[in-house]
């Protein structure tokens, strides 16, 4: 059986926008790091979902560094490495946490929406 992304606006998700202070605050073991990683946010009623991807930058030094990881890993896993990298959604190479706190998620939509 085959990965395959269902996008959670298909699942009645709306996308959402967290401000840095806020995403390291109902994500405390997740922090964010802008040069690193790429955030997407969703939610649902009571549901507050984060999937996080990397950054342009991390793609750039992959690719700046291909010559050294096919010396080292060779040319097929190095591909594989790359397919993975640049094609996350479609191949599954992305994590992703769900918080589920009524009250919380109203504070921060709220706090959001009156900036």
């Amino acid at each position: 059986m085959t990965y395959v992304y269902r996008s959670p606006l298909e699942d009645g998700f709306k996308r959402a926008y967290l401000p840095r202070k806020v995403h390291n605050r109902v994500f405390p073991r997740r922090k964010y790091h802008p040069l690193m990683t790429r955030y997407e946010y969703y939610t649902k009623g009571p549901h507050l979902r984060m999937d996080r991807f990397a950054s342009i930058y991390v793609k750039i030094l992959m690719v700046l560094l291909s010559p050294i990881l096919i010396l080292t890993m060779g040319i097929p896993n190095t591909y594989r490495e790359m397919m993975d990298l640049f094609f996350q959604k479609s191949r599954g190479g992305f994590s992703g946490d769900m918080v589920k706190d009524e009250e919380l998620i109203k504070s921060v939509l709220t706090k959001d929406k009156s900036n």
